[in-house]
Parts: structure tokens; C-alpha cells; sequence
């Protein structure tokens, strides 16, 4: 059964294509984490920090000095897009996956939601992050939100990394397998 729509194979590759270019401006040396680390001579970017107690937010950004804020501020704005990216990646590709794997059950297709939601968590970290870096004060509640938003964008886009890498093994397979019989 060939896939059509939203989960298709042209989008698939469309949104991976969106999603690597991203990650090549995020993760470069011009605009990215490799020009923070550089501005601030390498101190801890939040959006890096699997887990920090939200007490540590404001130390963390100062420890980034005036340079290292003002690269962080490009890198935030960028990741903006970045998390649109790889949200919109991990959506497709799970549920072309499901698909593949599960032609019958349709509401499968939708497991690429933990992508999605993982994608959610980092722009809402960024809002607050973004915040904070320009020197607003953004109360405590705020701080335990980006913390807990920090740490739950690790792990769900570490389960749809997982369930994609997962999925597409599963997928050669049976192709292989029907392929030989």
C-alpha cells in the first residue's frame, strides 16, 4: 500500500532535508554552538544541560559574559526554527514508519506526537531562555519551567531518535524480507 498524504516518503525526505539544514546552521561555527562556546570560552550553554537545577539558570547565562549572551541570542533565534525542524522531522518520519510497519492502524501514525511534543518543550525553553539572556527577570517559576522543559525535550527527542533508528531497521527489514519472497 503506497502512503500518501501528510506521511509520505516525498515529505519524509522534504523534512529531513529542512531538518539537517537547520542543524548545520545551529551546530556551526558562525552562528551556532561552536560560536557560543568560542564568545564565551566554552561555559555551559542551558539549552545543552540535560538537567540543572533552575537556581543555576541565571549563573549559567552571566558565566556566558556580554559576548558570549550575544552570540547565545543568535544561536536561541535560530533554534527557534531548529526546533520547528526536527518537531516537524521526527512527526513525519515516525508516522511513515508506523505506517509502513502497521499499513492497518492509522492511529499509530500519530506516535511522531513525542517528537513533536519534544520539539514543543525546546521552544518553550527558548522563550525563556531568550528572556533571561537579554536581562529580564523571569522569576522562579519560570527558571523550574525551562529546567523541566530542558529536561523533557532531552528525553522525548532521545525516545523518537530511538523509535526512528528503531523503525527504519524494522522497515528495511520486511522490505528485504518480501523483496526475497
Amino acid at each position: 500500500m503506497k502512503t500518501v498524504g501528510l506521511f509520505s516518503g516525498r515529505n519524509v525526505l522534504s523534512s529531513l532535508i529542512l531538518f539537517l539544514a537547520a542543524y548545520l546552521v545551529i551546530s556551526g561555527g558562525w552562528i551556532g554552538a561552536a560560536a557560543v562556546a568560542s564568545a564565551s570560552g566554552s561555559a555551559p550553554i542551558p539549552d545543552m544541560v540535560f538537567s540543572y537545577d533552575p537556581t543555576d539558570l541565571a549563573p549559567m547565562l552571566a558565566g556566558l559574559g556580554e559576548e558570549g549572551r550575544a552570540a547565545y541570542l543568535s544561536m536561541n533565534a535560530v533554534d527557534f526554527f531548529f526546533a520547528g525542524a526536527y518537531g516537524a522531522f521526527y512527526f513525519i518520519a515516525l508516522g511513515w514508519i508506523v505506517s509502513k510497519l502497521f499499513p492497518k492502524a492509522r492511529a499509530l501514525r500519530f506516535i511522531g506526537l513525542i517528537g513533536a511534543l519534544g520539539a514543543l518543550f525546546d521552544e518553550i525553553e527558548n522563550v525563556i531562555f531568550r528572556l533571561a539572556a537579554m536581562g529580564r527577570e523571569i522569576g522562579d517559576s519560570a527558571a523550574a519551567l525551562a529546567s523541566f522543559a530542558t529536561t523533557a525535550k532531552f528525553c522525548l527527542i532521545a525516545a523518537a531518535m530511538i523509535l526512528a533508528a528503531a523503525g527504519l531497521i524494522a522497515v528495511a527489514a520486511t522490505t528485504i524480507s518480501k523483496r526475497r519472497a
